[in-house]
């Protein structure tokens, strides 16, 4: 018989278990050159469509640089509340699906380390032996909350790239555009993978490398966003909005709205502009 684990996971019930596929991890552009992200590494994270009525999480088919399409990743009834690709079947929501929710929402919100197990339950109302059927502990829950925030990020391109087909300058302005409007929203907490890597300071922490291999997975989707772009040095291109990126991360949090958070699409059209990809 093994014992409950406690508030950040050491030990489980007898016959507890997880659903979720492996969290594998995948070196990204090791399916694709280029340093592309491939289907099959997305797949793996576990951005794959329901089926059947199978608990599972949500992949786009088809065909932009991340192998997704345009069209909306949470198709086949799914919903998203704080980051957690939740699956309905018949109108009901499962234990497991709710308290995935659930955590999400209070990660996002509060941080990793400091919602513990039991306020997860409390919040979801459910057991604690139902979080432990569902999820071998709470580092793992953890894990699936950094890569349903991969899976959201996804969704808001593809939305994107719907919209601006062809044009990826436009594709990337637009996504500067709305992080702008969410930035200065009261609720906003940045990033979850940048917030996640501050919490988790052990180079070894699973939690920690889960963010890590996260956030190289959109450095490769800039990179082969800018790529697009055809201009001289895409690289340094995809980096200097990297920047930008995780500049907004925290202004947005630090600062009383509107602070320099404001300024980030301003500031994407000047580094596109400097690079050799001035506006049509």
């Amino acid at each position: 018989m093994r014992r409950d684990r406690d508030d950040e996971g050491s030990m489980v019930e007898s016959g507890a278990h997880s659903d979720e596929p492996p969290l594998a991890s995948i070196v990204v552009g090791s399916e694709q050159s280029h340093g592309e992200v491939s289907t099959a590494v997305l797949a793996e994270k576990g951005c794959v469509a329901a089926k059947g009525g199978e608990s599972a999480d949500f992949f786009p088919e088809g065909g932009s640089s991340m192998g997704v399409s345009s069209g909306n990743v949470r198709a086949a009834g799914a919903s998203s509340v704080g980051g957690a690709h939740v699956v309905r079947r018949g109108g009901r929501v499962l234990a497991g699906d709710k308290i995935r929710e659930t955590a999400a929402s209070l990660f996002y919100a509060r941080g990793i380390r400091s919602v513990g197990v039991d306020e997860i339950v409390r919040a979801a109302q459910v057991t604690k032996p139902s979080l432990y059927r569902a999820y071998k502990c709470k580092d793992d829950l953890a894990e699936l909350f950094l890569r349903d925030y991969l899976c959201d990020f996804i969704d808001r391109m593809a939305g994107f790239e719907a919209v601006y087909p062809d044009d990826p300058r436009a594709q990337i302005i637009a996504y500067f555009d709305d992080l702008t409007k969410r930035s200065v929203r009261p609720e906003y907490r940045g990033c979850a993978l940048s917030n996640a890597l501050l919490e988790y300071t052990e180079s070894d922490h699973p939690v920690r490398r889960r963010a890590q291999d996260l956030k190289q997975d959109i450095r490769a989707w800039m990179a082969a966003k800018c790529r697009e772009l055809k201009v001289a040095d895409p690289e340094t291109l995809a980096d200097r909005l990297l920047l930008l990126l995780e500049g907004v991360y925290g202004a947005g949090q630090a600062f009383v709205q509107p602070g320099p958070a404001a300024q980030a699409a301003a500031l994407a059209r000047l580094v596109l502009d400097a690079a050799g990809c001035p506006a049509p």
